[in-house]
């Protein structure tokens, strides 16, 4: 998937489509945080944003920032993680997907940072977005990213997340 998103980007460029170029490189982005390439992936990513900055506010760097943020919460860089899924918040309009990726991020990182309650509130609340709109992926990685931490104070709420996810 990464050689392929490689050669996605370089065609795209080749035909100056930034918008493509930008979709292939943030598939890479994500390619990266699978393979736990986490630096790899957030040095990619910024890149991918700053090279792209004359694209504007489009949905392609909308889900460019909420990978970032993404790859930046799962290196436990917590504030850099919601500033990330804010600047792809702000951006992201009608994308239902960007927007719970960012959602998840951001609800996950706040609780890391001690904003409990607004981490659990955003966490709902992509939950509710990502089941009207039928992410399902995205509704199963809110639930898990909830289901943990509210264990700590209400076990019984945790244990129902993931009965509702199942």
């Amino acid at each position: 998937g990464a050689d392929h998103a490689r050669e996605a980007a370089a065609l795209f460029r080749q035909l100056g489509d930034a918008r493509g170029a930008m979709r292939a490189d943030t598939w890479l982005g994500r390619n990266l945080v699978s393979f736990q390439r986490l630096r790899d992936a957030v040095d990619h990513l910024q890149r991918t944003i700053a090279e792209a900055g004359a694209v504007g506010d489009l949905p392609e760097m909308a889900a460019a920032y909420a990978e970032l943020a993404r790859s930046h919460m799962l290196q436990d860089e917590h504030e850099q993680a919601v500033a990330s899924a804010d600047m792809a918040l702000r951006i992201v309009g009608r994308d239902a997907s960007a927007t719970v990726e960012a959602l998840v991020t951001k609800g996950t990182s706040l609780q890391v940072i001690g904003r409990q309650v607004e981490s659990e509130a955003t966490l709902r609340g992509a939950i509710d977005v990502a089941e009207r709109r039928g992410l399902v992926a995205a509704s199963l990685r809110a639930r898990n990213n909830l289901s943990i931490p509210i264990a700590w104070t209400d076990l019984s709420a945790s244990e129902q997340v993931s009965r509702d996810g199942y």
